[in-house]
């Protein structure tokens, strides 16, 4: 990606090895963030739905325990949603906007969790910044365990590295 071709040439001004600079996908970070949760959080399926400007980024993570070592799957799916804007101030369309967003969200939940055994949710992205989850929320909290917050990628990257670094020494 292009990101990736800037901080590779500001790596190379910079004089940094390469085998020093390591880059790590979402995909990546969510895995190596989900290594080191509890086991309660990761015993069944595990969902990270980020909230981005123009849709809705789902990463869903299984293990295969029947496996040696266990396998580990992670799948994308990305679901058209509602552009994310700032809530009205005024209290009317305010309250209409997030009880549509709410309804639109749960349909979204809803149609992810369907026929899954499901034990956490992750909830990260500027559009979840809002207070609007209100009857999706209850629903992603039924046998559960759901978290909002916004550092999961950095957190996951760092765990990465820390694994590469364990292995080579």
């Amino acid at each position: 990606t292009r990101v990736r071709e800037v901080l590779q040439q500001v790596a190379g001004q910079m004089r940094l090895k390469e085998d020093r600079v390591f880059f790590k996908s979402h995909q990546e970070s969510f895995y190596h963030y989900m290594r080191y949760q509890p086991e309660d959080l990761v015993r069944f399926q595990t969902l990270l739905m980020e909230y981005r400007k123009k849709d809705m980024l789902v990463y869903r993570m299984e293990r295969n325990l029947r496996t040696d070592p266990t396998t580990v799957y992670v799948e994308e799916i990305k679901y058209p949603f509602p552009a994310y804007e700032p809530l009205p101030a005024e209290e009317e369309a305010r309250q209409e906007a997030i009880a549509a967003l709410d309804r639109e969200f749960l349909d979204l939940a809803a149609k992810t969790c369907e026929n899954r055994m499901i034990s956490s949710v992750y909830l990260i992205g500027e559009g979840f910044a809002e207070e609007w989850l209100k009857d999706s929320l209850r629903y992603l909290c039924r046998g559960r365990r759901v978290f909002l917050g916004n550092n999961l990628y950095s957190k996951g990257a760092c765990y990465g590295l820390l694994e590469h670094y364990k292995g080579n020494s």
